[in-house]
């Protein structure tokens, strides 16, 4: 199954995992997507720029959470286009890599 796949089908079932929370959003783009639970921790806002994300597609997805005004945890596919990773983090954001098993 081709990894682009995948990611899809995960998008579609966040929001059964995280269905509620003080102010609930879902979006997606090209090649991201985000639910969001609106609560204050990152772990309940979870946002991915997947296999086919570009730059263009980190800047709608940092504009998503930035309207949204909670933190999020972004994962970043390590098949994301190359420019992708680089455009995600806004000012005063972190990244840690970590490599999944």
């Amino acid at each position: 199954m081709d990894a682009a796949d995948l990611w899809a089908t995960f998008a579609e079932h966040a929001p059964r995992v995280m269905p509620g929370g003080l102010a609930p959003a879902r979006a997606a783009g090209h090649g991201w997507f985000a639910v969001l639970t609106g609560e204050a921790h990152p772990d309940l806002n979870e946002c991915v720029l997947t296999s086919r994300a570009r730059a263009e597609d980190a800047v709608e997805l940092v504009e998503f959470i930035a309207a949204a005004g909670v933190p999020a945890l972004v994962s970043v596919a390590s098949t994301a286009g190359p420019d992708a990773p680089a455009r995600w983090r806004p000012p005063g954001s972190c990244a840690r890599p970590y490599v999944s098993p």
